[in-house]
C-alpha cells in the first residue's frame, strides 16, 4: 500500500469517526499535505541550486576528478589492515 493510499484511507476513517464537517476536514488535510510537500520540494530545489553553483564555480568537476585519482583507502573491513587495541 502506498503512502498516499494509506493517507486517504485514514482520512476517510477520520471523517466517519469524528463526524465533523467534511469540507473543513478536507481543507485541513490538503493544507497539511501542501506544507509537507512544499518543504520537500523546497529542499530538492535548494540542493539543485547548490550543485549548479558548485559546477558554475568549477569546483565540482575538480573534486570529483580528484576523488577518482586518489588510491583506494584501506578500510577496517579489509583483512590486511591490522588494528591495535589496548
Amino acid at each position: 500500500m502506498s503512502v498516499a493510499t494509506a493517507m486517504l484511507i485514514g482520512f476517510i476513517y477520520v471523517i466517519f469517526v469524528t463526524r465533523s464537517n467534511p469540507a473543513e476536514l478536507v481543507k485541513k488535510f490538503f493544507d497539511g499535505m501542501g506544507s509537507g510537500y512544499g518543504s520537500i520540494i523546497g529542499l530538492i530545489i535548494a540542493a539543485g541550486v547548490f550543485a549548479a553553483g558548485l559546477e558554475a564555480a568549477a569546483w565540482f568537476p575538480a573534486s570529483s576528478t580528484s576523488l577518482k585519482i586518489l588510491p583506494k583507502l584501506p578500510s577496517s573491513a579489509d583483512p590486511s589492515v591490522r588494528t591495535f587495541s589496548a
